[in-house]
């Protein structure tokens, strides 16, 4: 198979090396960053495979390489999960079964009906609104309007205090 085959535009505009390493963090999804960056060729020494592999995945090619070749994964396993939903759908255990079944009518469409309540409540915020509320407060606290809106006014004495 040529590389145009195996690989899609993403895989495409990558060197080899980065080709590599997108390859080794598809296929090795649990081992480190810097376990990949070696395993595509690129340089340890003085633990430069920890710096790289975080360089590497910044670069938008490398993270596009990425999810091109894992979307390919999953769609691949994708036909063995569904070869094990229709396993499940022939079970002897009759629980197993219909769970099987409704899972697989849910992911093709054909779920049962839903209603879903949405309820919104609206606040007039308009200036008009907003005196009209202020007026219920004052009249519900019997504190005229304008007594209410003011700061309150603190009445103090103060005397300055010179050292020495």
């Amino acid at each position: 198979m040529t590389e145009q085959f195996e690989f899609g535009p993403k895989m495409r505009v990558l060197t080899e090396k980065q080709r590599a390493f997108v390859m080794a963090m598809v296929e090795f999804p649990g081992q480190s960053h810097a376990e990949s960056a070696r395993m595509a060729g690129y340089s340890d020494h003085k633990e430069r495979a920890k710096v790289t592999a975080c360089l590497l995945l910044q670069d938008k090619k490398i993270i596009e390489a990425i999810q091109e070749q894992a979307g390919k994964k999953m769609w691949a396993i994708s036909l063995k999960a569904a070869g094990r939903v229709e396993q499940l759908i022939d079970s002897d255990d009759p629980a197993v079964a219909l769970k099987a079944a409704l899972s697989t009518l849910d992911r093709v469409g054909i779920a049962p009906q839903q209603t879903i309540n949405v309820n919104q409540h609206m606040t007039d915020d308009s200036g008009k609104a907003i005196l009209e509320r202020i007026a219920a407060l004052s009249q519900r606290l019997g504190i005229p309007v304008p007594q209410l809106l003011s700061k309150p006014v603190v009445d103090a004495e103060f005397s300055e205090v010179k050292d020495g």
